[in-house]
């Protein structure tokens, strides 16, 4: 099993999706709690790095389950237990709301402790450690639940059960490794309690790297002494020493050397070889291919003359077929032009008669506007102001200047264009509506 590892904590809560399913739920302040003997053991007293991140971890897994554990409809703590987050957790569960009226529908809460017993001794402190702690909880759960410390304050909790969990963590110290702390079972007060605490680890540390090197220094001797038999044997049975073989071999390597230097020797000869080899037929293919790609272009250039004449006697086969053709169809569609022109020129006549016939008429209507204004004033014996008289003065300017330029400007008659008149009646146009 894992060892300070979050899922050695298991809660299992019962869920109500309403306070009508709460209120009639017979066991709603119930729990059932499983959790491993090492969930909340210190981690080798802080020596074990690795193991200590691991257990943290479960020290905040059981303080997030106790979190989950107070959500459940409590007003206030009665059991005295011990002050550890197991202990929080059991007072929590074990304990039922005051005042609420499903107290005598709820069941009791189910607790199981599952520990684990080892029949290896490497494992012998965890087998300890488990079956100490269950007794430990037994001793909680079977003693802290009763009337006589029901009602009492939160300073007033029995601190036996946390003084037992030291006691259990110092016997399993003692029995496993055989130590014995400098306070343990001593009456009298200890001052600096952590510089001892250090002292000791610090010791413990000492003792390991200690055992350590002689455990090293011991298997390097005994493996000297063994290699030495085994020497001492296969000289026996091979007939030779060691200093014999060792000269043997040297005359080996040497001849090994010899026949790799000149191994290598020939290697460079034949690769030498091989390349000039290799040189001469690329020579070889690349003046054929020279060859062959100047023979390509003149086949090229026959074949595309020999296209180009096909290409264009095919034309003039084309041309001769699709001349009288041509000429019936330009006289087809020249017919058909001069009736679209026709067509157009009427088009056109009939809008330049409309514009100048609305122009005429705007024309008209102008000056009679005018002449009223001047019967209504003479009606009244009334003088025209200058600013009328100027109006009407470039109201009959305007009108002169337009009967002048209209023919010049809408002709009945499709003319060509000219541009230099063109501009020329622009720029007095330009002119006069600048005045």
């Amino acid at each position: 099993m894992p060892l300070y590892l979050p899922d050695t904590v298991v809660l299992q809560l019962y869920r109500d999706d309403g306070e009508a399913e709460f209120a009639g739920y017979m066991d709603a302040n119930s729990l059932t709690f499983v959790a491993l003997g090492d969930a909340e053991r210190p981690a080798l007293c802080g020596i074990d790095a690795t193991a200590q991140l691991h257990h943290e971890g479960a020290q905040r897994a059981l303080v997030s389950a106790a979190g989950i554990v107070s959500g459940i409809r409590r007003r206030r703590l009665c059991i005295a237990l011990g002050m550890s987050e197991l202990s929080h957790l059991l007072r929590r569960a074990y304990n039922t709301e005051k005042g609420n009226r499903s107290n005598s529908l709820t069941g009791s809460t189910e607790t199981v402790l599952l520990a684990h017993a080892f029949s290896d001794a490497v494992w012998a402190e965890e087998s300890f450690h488990c079956l100490s702690t269950t007794c430990r909880v037994g001793n909680v759960v079977s003693t802290g639940i009763g009337s006589a410390t029901r009602d009492l304050a939160v300073d007033k909790w029995r601190l036996d059960q946390d003084i037992m969990e030291l006691r259990g963590e110092l016997m399993i110290a003692r029995t496993v490794y055989d130590y014995r702390h400098c306070g343990y079972e001593s009456n009298r007060p200890i001052s600096g309690i952590k510089e001892e605490e250090m002292k000791r680890v610090n010791a413990i540390e000492s003792n390991r790297e200690e055992a350590r090197k002689w455990q090293l220094s011991v298997f390097c001797e005994r493996a000297k002494h063994e290699a030495e038999k085994m020497i001492k044997k296969l000289e026996q049975r091979g007939g030779a020493t060691l200093d014999e073989l060792e000269r043997t071999l040297e005359a080996k390597k040497r001849e090994s050397s010899a026949l790799q230097a000149d191994r290598e020797s020939r290697i460079w000869e034949y690769e030498h070889t091989l390349e000039k080899i290799r040189t001469r037929k690329q020579d070889k293919e690349s003046a054929s291919e020279r060859l062959r790609q100047a023979m390509q272009q003149p086949e090229q250039e026959l074949s595309l003359r020999q296209s180009a004449i096909e290409t264009r006697e095919q034309q003039l086969e084309m041309v001769q077929l699709d001349g009288a053709r041509g000429r019936e169809a330009i006289m087809r569609e020249r017919h058909s032009i001069e009736v679209v022109r026709r067509t157009v020129r009427e088009e056109r006549r009939r809008q330049r008669r409309q514009w100048i016939h609305q122009i005429k008429e705007m024309n008209a209507k102008f000056p009679e506007q005018a002449r009223l204004l001047a019967e209504e004033r003479k009606k009244k014996c009334e003088q025209a102001t200058a600013k009328e008289d100027v109006a009407e003065r470039a109201l009959a300017a305007d009108i002169k200047m337009i009967e002048e330029y209209l023919p010049k400007l809408i002709s009945l008659e499709d003319i060509p264009v000219n541009p230099e008149e063109t501009d020329i009646i622009r720029r007095q146009f330009d002119e006069v509506f600048t005045q």
